[in-house]
This record gives structure tokens, C-alpha cells and sequence, in this order.
């Protein structure tokens, strides 16, 4: 139900995205693409087809911060390096294919990285999310019932559900004894 260009332009922002050089030739995810070909659906499809655990585990092992490594400059060595490094996490992720190069500064030789679509980066942040907060609940049910409030202009059910929310954050959390912990929160 939408337009061929409509189309294209959401299959691009989807699945595109892929730079593995300073000159930026765009790659798309082929087994993605071809998936949602076959099945005339956009759906998460690289996602579907294993799940990146030892990426969040490394994460956690270094205590790297992944809004901390995406959107910034390096240069080739630090992310270009054949060797998998458990202290180093930046060269597994990018070799893995949650960074790509989204830009390059020939003044200091140095490359942006960041998600190459939002097939990408609504994957990995969901994953992340999921191995961080370790929801007692269903949250997509959660989500659903903010965003039908929303729709319905329902402010009052809105702001239950956010107050639930918040109140499920524990008052210890305020206590700076433990930042990991309270960073999760």
C-alpha cells in the first residue's frame, strides 16, 4: 500500500547502508533483501538468523557503552584489526556488521562509524536492551498499550502506564554505590 519510490526509499533506509571504504558505495544486506522479496514483507530478517549473545557479553565484559561508540571518528587501526581482542570490543563489532563506515574525514584520515540501517540498529539496541533490563513482563505488550493510548489521546491511561514504569525502578538505584547498576536504569 504504498507508492514503488515509497518503496525504494524504505527498503534503503531498512536494508542499505553497508560502506567498507572512504568512497562510500552503498551496500545493501543481501540476505535481507532477498527475504523480503520472497516474502513480500520488511521484516528484521538478519536478526531472525542468529543472535549476536557474544557481542552483548562483550559489551559487558569491557563495560563499553554502545551509544559511546557509535556516530564518532577512527581511525582504520582501531577498528580494522583481524584479531578478535575481548578488551578491544570496536573491531568485532564492526567486523561482525552492527558499524559500518558512514563517513570519511580525509583531513585526518579518520572513518564515522555508526549502524548501517535501522534493521541494524533497532536489532542490536532491542538485544541490548533485552540483556540489560531483563524485563519480568512482556514490554512489546507495554509499548503497544503507550502507543494505542497515544493514538487515542487517552492521557490519563498514558500517564498510568508510565507511572507503573517508573515505579517498577527500584529506590536503591538513587544510591551511587553501584553506577553499572544504575546506568542499566
Amino acid at each position: 500500500k504504498v507508492t514503488e519510490e515509497g518503496m525504494l526509499d524504505m527498503l534503503k533506509h531498512r536494508y542499505d547502508g553497508y560502506h567498507f571504504s572512504g568512497n562510500l558505495t552503498d551496500v545493501y544486506n543481501p540476505f535481507s533483501l532477498l527475504n523480503a522479496f520472497a516474502k513480500k514483507a520488511l521484516r528484521d530478517y538478519w536478526f531472525s538468523s542468529g543472535t549476536p549473545t557474544y557481542l552483548v557479553r562483550l559489551l559487558n565484559h569491557t563495560q563499553e557503552d554502545l551509544n559511546g561508540m557509535t556516530g564518532k571518528y577512527y581511525e582504520d587501526k582501531e577498528f580494522v584489526d583481524y584479531k578478535a581482542d575481548v578488551e578491544k570490543p570496536l573491531p568485532m563489532i564492526y567486523q561482525s556488521g552492527y558499524l559500518t563506515i558512514k563517513g570519511y574525514d580525509s583531513d585526518f584520515g579518520t572513518f564515522l562509524l555508526d549502524f548501517p540501517n535501522n534493521e541494524v540498529k533497532s536489532g542490536f539496541v532491542s538485544l541490548v536492551a533485552s540483556s540489560y533490563l531483563q524485563p519480568q513482563e512482556n514490554l512489546g505488550g507495554w509499548i503497544r498499550s503507550v502507543v494505542v493510548s497515544m493514538r487515542q489521546g487517552d492521557l490519563e491511561q498514558l500517564r498510568k502506564l508510565f507511572t507503573s514504569f517508573l515505579a517498577g525502578i527500584p529506590y536503591s538505584m538513587r544510591a551511587k554505590k553501584d553506577e553499572a547498576e544504575k546506568e542499566r536504569f
